[in-house]
């Protein structure tokens, strides 16, 4: 049996929710709201965000019929936002951290 990496299980997971009906794939699923939902989701578990953490979101725009130049412009999204609500950014792969209170 051949092995996935981590996106082709995620993928293939989404896909079967969607055919089972348990997501319904939506174009701009990734709303300011949402991406500051995810990210500090992420800061709980681990202490920062990135960029994988907003894969689901995007696959399920993909399925919802997003063109491939729409989805490359939204992989932009998640540091937008993040940065304009003073996120820092650093590294490679990039890292999000929460502003400091």
């Amino acid at each position: 049996m051949a092995r996935f990496s981590w996106t082709a299980k995620m993928a293939i997971d989404l896909a079967k929710k969607v055919v089972d009906k348990k997501i319904t794939p939506t174009v701009d699923m990734l709303t300011p709201a949402r991406i500051l939902e995810i990210a500090n989701k992420a800061v709980e578990r681990k202490g920062y965000a990135e960029y994988a953490d907003f894969a689901e979101d995007l696959f399920l725009e993909i399925m919802a019929c997003r063109p491939p130049y729409g989805v490359g412009w939204r992989l932009n999204e998640p540091r937008n936002v993040l940065r304009a609500n003073l996120w820092r950014v650093e590294g490679r792969p990039t890292k999000f951290f929460p502003p400091k209170r």
